[in-house]
């Protein structure tokens, strides 16, 4: 019992270190960015607003749960159990389905959705990313 509770806290802390590792590797690409867009001219409200909206979701979502996950940790609770397993398990599954629904809405009114884009065809490679960008 003890070793698989060592292995399970070894297993914890090495996923909270990744959380905290993208999360700073976002805000740092965030960083690069700007500054980037900046350095260039660039307008910042025209140029970074959808990579800025996108960056502070991912940081307003992530901060919470590592401060979850921190306080789990110090009063020595299993970062995951069984019912957030199952929520995880459940939840991507049901992403997945959507995700395949979508592709196929794209292939059943390509001619509409081509038009709408100003396209003359779609082509694969596009409903593919318009279906892994969730195109609504």
């Amino acid at each position: 019992m003890g070793l698989a509770r060592n292995k399970s806290k070894s297993s914890d802390k090495l996923g909270l270190g990744l959380k905290i590792f993208v999360t700073v590797l976002v805000l740092a690409t965030a960083v690069v960015y700007i500054w980037s867009v900046l350095n260039n001219g660039g307008n910042i409200i025209a140029g970074l607003f959808s990579p800025l909206l996108i960056i502070i979701l991912v940081l307003v979502l992530m901060t919470p749960m590592i401060i979850s996950m921190v306080k789990d940790m110090k009063h020595e609770l299993p970062i995951q159990d069984e019912m957030s397993k199952e929520l995880m398990t459940k939840s991507s599954s049901i992403a997945f389905f959507i995700s395949i629904y979508y592709l196929l809405a794209i292939a059943v009114f390509e001619d509409r959705i081509s038009s709408l884009l100003g396209m003359t065809e779609l082509i694969a490679r596009h409903a593919v990313e318009l279906g892994i960008m969730g195109w609504q």
